[in-house]
């Protein structure tokens, strides 16, 4: 009868340590649509979002000499016009308030990251590091809903800003146990 108490037990907490996440699709509006952007110079690529907040992408330099991204003058524009600061993945949220390094991808390589949110981010004891979402409300209405995109990129010794319109076609719920993270 023990063994049976502490397996509902055990079950029982498990399953109130669910929670609902819901994931954005991101796509591409303009200056194309779909998934992928490409020109002369490099392919940006956009994948599965991780969370309301963080966003796949992968870019391949197509040149023969290194692409350079400045992430410390890259932006999002949300629909309502505010702009806010992003992070490339790798940088660590306890340097929030620093520079961020170029990013260097050398001729015929790749990069694949995850661009972070700098709206409200902050850290707690219990959730480490988090930011806000892109957009504010419920994230099953966020579909439909449009943000910017610039992105400085240097090729061939000449910098240029890449603005890209975004927009969010589908928005995903999935169950998470949070105790297996």
């Amino acid at each position: 009868m023990k063994k049976i108490a502490l397996i509902i037990s055990i079950l029982s907490i498990f399953a109130s340590s669910c929670t609902t996440t819901y994931k954005p699709i991101i796509n591409f509006s303009k200056p194309v649509t779909g998934t992928q952007y490409e020109d002369e110079s490099f392919v940006f690529s956009l994948g599965e979002a991780f969370s309301c907040s963080r966003l796949n992408y992968k870019i391949q330099n197509k040149t023969t000499t290194n692409l350079e991204i400045d992430w410390n003058r890259a932006s999002f524009v949300l629909g309502d016009g505010e702009a806010f600061r992003i992070y490339e993945g790798e940088m660590k949220g306890i340097d929030k308030n620093k520079e961020q390094l170029f990013q260097i991808i050398p001729p015929s390589a790749f990069k694949k990251g995850v661009i972070v949110s700098g709206k409200g981010l902050s850290y707690s004891e219990y959730a480490g590091w988090t930011a806000d979402c892109f957009f504010n409300g419920n994230p099953k209405s966020f579909k439909g809903k449009t943000m910017k995109l610039a992105i400085p990129i240097k090729i061939n010794n000449d910098f240029k800003t890449f603005n890209f319109e975004l927009i969010i076609s589908e928005v995903k719920a999935s169950k998470e146990n949070m105790l297996l993270h």
